[in-house]
């Protein structure tokens, strides 16, 4: 889901939530000793829990998680960053550190003009 959550009377797509159910509502979550534990507004979470991102805005990337978080390999983890999105389209891209002779690869260029 994407909205604006701005109260800057624009209408301009500011954040990104994945949920996994129907009740995308504020993350919300309760600790019991070492364990942690997320609810929905209507109960305990059913899948995962729901995940902030954000849009791209000026020469920043925006943001997408789909699950957990990697500590130990962040190459695998569930998150991309956000490139372009217009409402209709949204181009997502993975960062990687070694690419092996057989991996495929394509290449994106952002150029920017600071003399405006």
């Amino acid at each position: 889901m994407l909205y604006d959550d701005l109260p800057d009377g624009e209408q301009n797509v500011t954040k990104i939530v994945v949920d996994d159910d129907v009740n995308i509502t504020p993350e919300f979550s309760s600790w019991e000793g070492d364990n942690e534990t997320y609810y929905d507004f209507y109960g305990n979470e059913s899948g995962l829990r729901e995940y902030d991102g954000g849009v791209p805005s000026a020469i920043w990337d925006g943001w997408i998680r789909f699950g957990e978080e990697n500590c130990e390999n962040w190459e695998r983890n569930p998150s991309w960053n956000v490139l372009f999105y217009n409402s209709t389209e949204m181009l997502l891209l993975k960062d990687i550190y070694c690419i092996d002779e057989n991996d495929t690869f394509g290449i994106i260029v952002k150029v920017y003009n600071f003399n405006q």
